[in-house]
C-alpha cells in the first residue's frame, strides 16, 4: 500500500518538471522576442539618429550656401 501511495507524488513530481520546463521554454521565447524587439528598435533609433544629422547637415549647407535668386549672370 506503501508504495501505491509514493506513486503518485512521484507522479506529480514528474508533471511540476513538465510545467516548469515548458514555463522556461515560454520565458525564453518571451525573452527571444524581447531582445528582438529591441534590437529592432534600436536599429530603427539609430537610422532615424542619422538621417536626423543628414538633415542638420544639409539645413546648415543650405544655410550657409547664397540663395541661387541674388546670382543671376542674365542681369548684365
Amino acid at each position: 500500500d506503501h508504495d501505491h501511495d509514493r506513486l503518485p507524488l512521484i507522479q506529480i513530481k514528474h508533471n511540476s518538471l513538465l510545467n516548469n520546463d515548458k514555463r522556461q521554454e515560454k520565458n525564453l521565447m518571451q525573452k527571444f522576442h524581447q531582445n528582438l524587439y529591441h534590437q529592432k528598435l534600436n536599429e530603427k533609433r539609430k537610422y532615424f539618429h542619422e538621417l536626423r544629422t543628414n538633415i542638420k547637415q544639409i539645413e546648415t549647407l543650405a544655410q550657409n550656401t547664397k540663395p541661387l535668386s541674388s546670382f543671376s549672370p542674365m542681369g548684365k
